[in-house]
């Protein structure tokens, strides 16, 4: 089947695909007998309608576009394949020559997936930052405990101080008329938490227990009440109570209340050693990230088709509901309490989703260049690793994978984690060696990577590569 590729565009191509008038002519019969048994013609059983009754019955153009379509189906994978190309987004069709006794020709657009030119990503100097913890962050993480385990009291005398928790009646007005939801008894208000209008909690401050006072504010231009927005107000604004954070003190006292240690001395020691392991992690992280994106941005990156960007926004966003799921609610339920749309939501995840796409494309090339590739034993590890985690067996992992359709996937995201150490080692990031394996030397996951079919799997967390954010992505670290 003859295929001609031309390139008319920045990653679209134009397949001009040939059919064989015989072969549409056999098509067509198939068609007519398929469309034969739907429809009853009078003076004929269902099904044995010939072609020119139909197309006297249905019209030609009906029956032959049908013809078409399901050829034009059928035919362009093998077309696909043929010219070698990897197409990103769905296929547009159009029709060529579609005549009695003649070639079958269509013509079909599609964006490929782009090839990026790889720079530099070896030796790159980036280097780590080290990190030093202070005394000064000593002192501020213990006075944060000290503040995470302070109490609040009841404040019998005294006026609204910053940082208290003022308990207020009040009612709002615009225009002199109390509008719905302006009004409450008994409310605690933090000061200085910037849960209220703006201005409000300032004007609240300074007020004695038993005061009354008339407070006002204006709402914001965007304001979720929209008759609301941008508007003046006036609270009428009772505090009944206040509430004061105490603080214990710093001493032996309350480091035996609140850890294992004895001393204060002792519990420091050990807030600078968590601080500096916490900071040293950090700062890998960090390291991480910048040899990544240094190696990415030394790359001449293509214009990246719409296709695969929305496909990876459809991928994150189906994690994000797979994640809401898991506390019990929908991405719907979600959208409305964080006050944003679907369509908002995708704008959100469109950048990170671009870069994600960019990374990925990547770490293909230089497992390309580099002829990195998956063994069997990485494969297992990772599975093994999978099954540990969720407390399943190896089998059982391996047939969610198959079941679900995502073992290519799963694949993908560990030949790209495997390509992303080999990055970090060529850079001197401490990853550990990837181990011998004598057993499994030159052994290779096939091209498909497809498990043996008699291999069984639940549905295992699939790994992602995490690159465009700096985090690697929890697979063995072994190769």
């Amino acid at each position: 089947m003859p295929v001609k590729v031309e390139k008319i565009g920045a990653n679209q191509v134009e397949m001009e695909i040939t059919v064989p008038a015989e072969i549409f002519r056999n098509q067509l019969k198939k068609t007519a007998k398929k469309v034969a048994g739907k429809v009853s013609i009078p003076g004929f059983r269902k099904g044995k309608a010939p072609l020119n009754v139909l197309e006297s019955r249905l019209g030609r153009e009906y029956m032959w576009g049908e013809a078409a379509d399901e050829i034009m189906g059928a035919e362009y994978s093998s077309a696909v394949a043929e010219s070698g190309i990897l197409p990103v987004s769905q296929p547009e069709a159009d029709i060529v020559q579609l005549e009695a006794g003649k070639e079958f020709i269509y013509k079909v657009k599609v964006f490929v997936k782009p090839e990026i030119e790889l720079g530099e990503y070896k030796d790159l100097g980036v280097e780590k930052t080290e990190t030093l913890i202070t005394d000064e962050q000593v002192e501020e993480e213990l006075k944060r405990r000290q503040r995470m385990h302070s109490k609040l009291i009841n404040v019998e005398q005294g006026n609204v101080e910053d940082g208290d928790a003022a308990t207020i009646d009040y009612s709002g007005s615009v225009d002199g008329e109390l509008f719905e939801g302006g009004t409450a008894e008994g409310r605690d208000l933090k000061i200085g938490s910037g849960s209220f209008i703006p201005g409000f909690e300032e004007q609240v401050t300074g007020m004695a227990i038993g005061e009354v006072k008339d407070i006002t504010v204006s709402f914001p231009e965007k304001y979720h009440s929209e008759h609301l927005a941008g508007k003046e107000a006036v609270f009428r604004v009772k505090v009944r109570g206040i509430k004061r954070t105490e603080l214990l003190p710093l001493d032996d006292e309350f480091v035996k209340d609140v850890s294992e240690f004895d001393t204060l001395e002792e519990y420091k020691e050990d807030l600078r050693r968590t601080l500096q392991e916490n900071a040293e992690e950090g700062s890998l992280q960090t390291w991480r990230g910048q040899i990544l994106q240094k190696a990415l941005d030394n790359a001449a990156l293509p214009d990246i088709p719409p296709s695969m960007i929305e496909f990876k926004i459809d991928e994150m966003l189906s994690e994000l509901a797979a994640k809401m799921r898991e506390q019990g609610f929908s991405l719907e339920q979600y959208c409305a309490h964080t006050g944003t749309t679907d369509e908002a939501l995708r704008e959100q995840y469109r950048e990170p989703a671009a870069r994600t796409v960019k990374m990925d494309l990547f770490l293909e090339a230089v497992a390309a260049r580099e002829e990195i590739k998956l063994s069997k034993r990485d494969l297992d590890a990772s599975l093994a690793e999978t099954a540990r985690r969720y407390n399943l067996e190896t089998e059982e992992v391996q047939n969610a994978l198959l079941q679900q359709g995502e073992l290519e996937r799963y694949l993908n995201g560990l030949l790209a984690e495997k390509t992303i150490r080999f990055v970090l080692r060529a850079n001197n990031f401490p990853v550990p060696e990837e181990l011998p394996d004598e057993e499994e030397a030159g052994e290779q996951a096939n091209e498909t990577g497809a498990v043996p079919a008699d291999e069984t799997g639940a549905a295992p967390e699939e790994p992602g590569t995490g690159a465009s954010e700096g985090e690697d992505s929890g697979a063995t670290e072994e190769g």
